[in-house]
């Protein structure tokens, strides 16, 4: 009787709670526990972007940020030769 009493608390657990509760029951070993949290969770349905399309965007945002950490401190050797450059010639010139 008690537990079907409970039986209608599961649904409104928030995901917080339901992680807690799994993990308490993995720790348990009670794997009724841990089927019956897996039944009760409410399900969520999302629109995203084409697959193969936000993949290749992210894929190409990461390519870019490691090309920019390969790339950053080389450049920034070429700017400060630059400044030498330039300061030498005033120093030269003078």
């Amino acid at each position: 009787m008690k537990s079907r009493r409970l039986d209608k608390l599961y649904p409104s657990f928030t995901g917080e709670e339901r992680f807690r509760l799994h993990l308490e029951a993995l720790y348990r070993g009670d794997k009724a526990e841990l089927k019956h949290l897996l039944e009760t969770c409410p399900r969520e349905s999302y629109v995203t972007n084409e697959v193969g399309y936000a993949y290749r965007c992210t894929a190409i945002k990461e390519i870019a940020g490691m090309l920019w950490l390969a790339l950053a401190p080389l450049l920034a050797r070429l700017r400060t030769i630059e400044s030498f450059r330039e300061a030498l010639y005033y120093l030269l010139k003078s």
